[in-house]
Order: C-alpha cells, then sequence, then structure tokens
C-alpha cells in the first residue's frame, strides 16, 4: 500500500513519533511517500530517503503543476477555485495542487496527514481534486484551538481520523456528530523500548547530595516551566542542592533566563537548548525526577498526552506532572507517577521533596511507569493497530 504522507516540517526535533511511525510502517511493507512544508536541515541521518518538499507557492514549479492539473482534472479544479475567498485558503490549495502533480505517477492508494490544521487541509485538496481517500491523525493544539466547524468538515470528508488518546477521541466524537462518529480512531504513539534502556534503579535522588530534575518540552505556555522555576526557587531557599535541566527550545526563552537571572538561579537551572533525541538520552539516564507542569492555556491550547512523559517512564524515571487533559491515562497518582494541581509551584516543591524522601515511593512507581509503557506503549502494537485501521479503510476496502 502507497501512502502519501503530508506533513508541516520533516524531520522535526519535537515529532520524532511521526519519524518512528513512518519507519514501522515501511519494514511491515508499507511505502510511504513524504511530502511537507518545510525542511529541518539540524536533523540528518533518519531513515526515510525521497523526501518532496514545497517549493514555494508562486515558484515555477508550482505554476507549472497547476497548469497540468488545469488540463488534467479542469471540471473539479475550477470548481474549487471559485470556493477560495481567502488568501490562507489560496496558499492551501496552491500547496495541494502542487504535491498532487509531484504524485502524478506514482501509484498513490491514500493520503494521510499529521496535525488536522494546515496538513489536513491539503490532504483534503489533494483528496478532492485526485478522487484519492485522505485522512489525519489529530493531535493537540491542532484540535483544541482548531475551528470547530472546520474540524467537523474534516472528519465528515476524512476516511478517518486518529488520535493518540481516549480523550481526544471522545472530544472529537463531540464535534463529529452523526455519520463522523465511527471514523474516530484512538491510538497511541508507540515507543520502541529497544532504544531506550532502563536506568539503574538504586540511585535515586535520597542516595547523592544532588538532586538532578529533568524536563524536555517547548518552552511554550502550556508547559507551565514557570510554574517548575518557582518550586526550584523554593528548594533552593530551604538549602537543598538542586540541578534542574531544561531540554527544548521557544518563544518564552528570553522570559525564562530572565527569571533565572534575577532570582540567582544560573547554578541550579541549565537551558540546554533543543537537542537531538540521540542527545537527550543520557539526560534521561542521569535524572532523578522528571517534572513536566502542563496547564491549560489562556487560548484553550493544552498537551494532548506528551511524549516525554513516555520516554521517562520508559527509562524509570519517576514522573511529576497535573491531570490535564489524558495525562492521567498514562500517569496514575501514586502507582506510576505523582499528579498535582495545574499552576502550583508549592504543590509541584511538596512532589518533589516527597519522591526524595520516600524512596520505597519513588522506586514503586518508577517501575510501575515502566511497566506501564511496555504494556500499553509498544511501537509494535501500536503498529499493528495502525497497520489494521489503513488496510480496512482503504478505498475499496
Amino acid at each position: 500500500m502507497l501512502v502519501a504522507y503530508i506533513l508541516d516540517e520533516f524531520p522535526s526535533a519535537s515529532e520524532y513519533f511521526i519519524l518512528n511511525e513512518i519507519v514501522e510502517l515501511v519494514k511491515r511493507g508499507f511505502t510511504i511517500q513524504v511530502l511537507a512544508m518545510r525542511k529541518n536541515n539540524k536533523i540528518t541521518g533518519h531513515e526515510i530517503a525521497g523526501v518532496l518538499y514545497e517549493q514555494g507557492c508562486f515558484s515555477v514549479g508550482t505554476f507549472m503543476a497547476h497548469l497540468y492539473l488545469m488540463r488534467t482534472v479542469r471540471k473539479r479544479y475550477v470548481g474549487m477555485i471559485k470556493k477560495i475567498t481567502k488568501l490562507r485558503q489560496l496558499r492551501v490549495f496552491l500547496t495541494g495542487g502542487y504535491f498532487l502533480f509531484l504524485l502524478r505517477k506514482m501509484p498513490v492508494e491514500h493520503i494521510h496527514a499529521h496535525f488536522c490544521s494546515i496538513p489536513a487541509d491539503i490532504a483534503m485538496i489533494m483528496s478532492e481534486l485526485s478522487g484519492i481517500g485522505f485522512s489525519c491523525s489529530a493531535h493537540s493544539r491542532d484540535i483544541f484551538t482548531g475551528n470547530k466547524e472546520g474540524l467537523r468538515v474534516k472528519i465528515n470528508k476524512a476516511r478517518f481520523f486518529i488520535t493518540c488518546t481516549s480523550y481526544n477521541r471522545l472530544y472529537l466524537q463531540q464535534i463529529a456528530q452523526g455519520d463522523g462518529l465511527g471514523k474516530i480512531f484512538h491510538l497511541y504513539h508507540g515507543i520502541d523500548l529497544a532504544k531506550w534502556p532502563e536506568k539503574k534503579q538504586g540511585s535515586g535522588p535520597s542516595r547523592h547530595d544532588k538532586v538532578r530534575i529533568l524536563t524536555v518540552c517547548r518552552l511554550v505556555g502550556k508547559k507551565g516551566i514557570f510554574f517548575l522555576l518557582e518550586a526550584i526557587k523554593m528548594l533552593r531557599d530551604t538549602g537543598l542542592t538542586i540541578e534542574c535541566s531544561i531540554v527544548g527550545e521557544g518563544p518564552l526563552r528570553r522570559e525564562i533566563e530572565k527569571y533565572i537571572d534575577m532570582n540567582g538561579l544560573r547554578c541550579n537551572i541549565h537551558l540546554q537548548g533543543m537537542l537531538l533525541q540521540s542527545a537527550v538520552k543520557p539526560f534521561y539516564l542521569s535524572a532523578d525526577i522528571f517534572v513536566l507542569p502542563a496547564i491549560v492555556a489562556d487560548d484553550g491550547d493544552r498537551d494532548g498526552l506528551p511524549n516525554v512523559l513516555v520516554e521517562a517512564m520508559a527509562v524509570g524515571v519517576p514522573v511529576i506532572t497535573t491531570a490535564v487533559s489524558a495525562i492521567p491515562e498514562l500517569v496514575v497518582h501514586e502507582f506510576t507517577g505523582l499528579l498535582v494541581p495545574e499552576k502550583s509551584p508549592e504543590a509541584i516543591r511538596d512532589a518533589i521533596v516527597r519522591l526524595i524522601s520516600e524512596e520505597e515511593l519513588c522506586h514503586k512507581i518508577a517501575r510501575n511507569g515502566r511497566r506501564k509503557v511496555k504494556a500499553e506503549f509498544s511501537i509494535h502494537t501500536t503498529t499493528d493497530r495502525m497497520v489494521e485501521i489503513f488496510t480496512s479503510n482503504r478505498q475499496g476496502a
């Protein structure tokens, strides 16, 4: 089965789950043609060859592509042009037409978009021009900050929708209504446990003088980073020797640096920037506690189920997080992690102190966390299910 994957950026440092998904599908006999709007030149050595990229909406290549489409699918083409009323719609139409032109000699059976924002819009355009069915994987921001009517249209036109949590699935079902209900599937992002070795036990935060805290995230509001910073300051002020590494980049970096400087935390908090996944693993393996104080942002944006929590639990690092969105599907309080209230640095501080002082609890949730990931988030299990969804919903099936 040849499937065209429509992506915003490829490869992406914050979306390794997409790369992993493609690699596993290829192992199962699928042919995946990736079409991406942007290229990240900082990431090299990935296993996907032949990726095709957008040239630019008003490039010569795009112009030639649309001349070709006007000749070959004129009726559909003209009908769609008449519906364009906004510049954003024009951009999507031009990109979709160009991508479809690139596929003209390939026996593509299906089009799949990751994120139900612009990639899904492009996939829908390509589907309407070509008659090839499309589907979408929906995640977090693209669901909760998107236009609900637009989402409903995409769900109804798609052959199926995949989303990464039960929480998301219920939300999308409430939007879809009618015929769209049966098209929405829940499938966790899988993780290859063979690539995430379990850290040595018996070296938790109570066993040495310095407590090592880790978080891995984009530096954006919904991650709640400032509440972690406040908690670190409180712990420092009690005389605890603490070191917190923050891996990731984002628009809040300058504000975070300012907070660190104003509160004299340079010795305690280290901004590591964006790192490749291979470079992040040593941070997980040396961490005593992983903290992600996720919140619901003012614009409604929130995490679905952050992959970094799965990664931390896979290597056996005890996690502290909040009950936002689908996180409780992974983190069960006092069993696979500790859940704290949103926007409470005091609760984060107390949870860290608790894991330092209660060694048995610390080891228990680390052990149970890895078992949970192994049982429900294995990439082999999730790929089996994805193959089933693709093959049972293909055209003519």
